[in-house]
Order: C-alpha cells, then sequence, then structure tokens
C-alpha cells in the first residue's frame, strides 16, 4: 500500500508557526539565568541538623546510633551514609536501606530538589534564598 500524505496550506503555516514557538521557548529556558543554590542542608528526623556551603568541597559521613545532645534526636540510620558535596553538586554517595534509592538518584545541583532517603529518615536539598520553599514532612 502507497499512502501520501497531503499538506494544505493551512497545515504547513501552523506547523511552522508551531515550531518557531518551541525553539522561542527552549532558548528562553537556557537563556534565562539558572538561581544556583548557596547551601545543602541534610534534614534528619525533619530537624536540620547540618548545614554546608555549595562552593566547598565537603564529604560528610553518618553513622547509625549517632546522638546529637545539642538537638536532643537520635538519627535512625540503617547503616553509615554518606553524604558527598562536590563542584556545586550534592548526592549520597552510599547509605543502608532495602533498595538504594537515595544514593540511585546521583548528583543533584537545583535548588529545592530533595534527595529523600525514607528508611532513613534523611533529606538532603540544595537551599536557595531566592527559591521558594517547600514542605518537608519526614
Amino acid at each position: 500500500m502507497n499512502f501520501k500524505l497531503k499538506f494544505a496550506k493551512w497545515d504547513v503555516i501552523v506547523i511552522s508557526i508551531l515550531t518557531v514557538i518551541s525553539v522561542i521557548l527552549g532558548l528562553c529556558i537556557y537563556l534565562v539565568p539558572n538561581d544556583s543554590g548557596n547551601s545543602v542542608a541534610i534534614y534528619i528526623q525533619g530537624k536540620m541538623e547540618y548545614s554546608f556551603s555549595l562552593d566547598e568541597d565537603t564529604t560528610l559521613t553518618l553513622y547509625p546510633g549517632e546522638y546529637d545532645k545539642k538537638t536532643n534526636t537520635f538519627p535512625s540510620l540503617l547503616g553509615e551514609m554518606t553524604i558527598e558535596i562536590k563542584d556545586r553538586r550534592v548526592r549520597v554517595e552510599k547509605e543502608e536501606s532495602p533498595l538504594h534509592v537515595c544514593s540511585k538518584q546521583g548528583w543533584v545541583s537545583i535548588p529545592n530538589v530533595p534527595v529523600t532517603c525514607a528508611p532513613n529518615y534523611v533529606v538532603v536539598v540544595i537551599e536557595s534564598a531566592t527559591a521558594t520553599n517547600f514542605d518537608l514532612v519526614v
């Protein structure tokens, strides 16, 4: 079977206009300044326990059974958790959980996109002064 597509004059005009609009919107997304975050906040059991600058490369290892007398919290970690900040990005490098979901999330560089480790009650997020806040429930 041979099929021939026939385009009317208006079909070509509409497709052309939609293509131009798509290209313009795509360029706007890349040309608008990206609001990069200022710091990384680490929430354990719903409380912000640690805050680090994104400008400094840091590695933090949390151990199960640590007790912080300052905040009276007891992180219920399933095992050691290593959080890495490098090149203005953050990730959970290794952790102990049944499915290893938070370490599989990989690097995050966008503000307010959380790396959530539900079994460990840990949330890692890049915070920015100009970005809108999100609700955090752990």
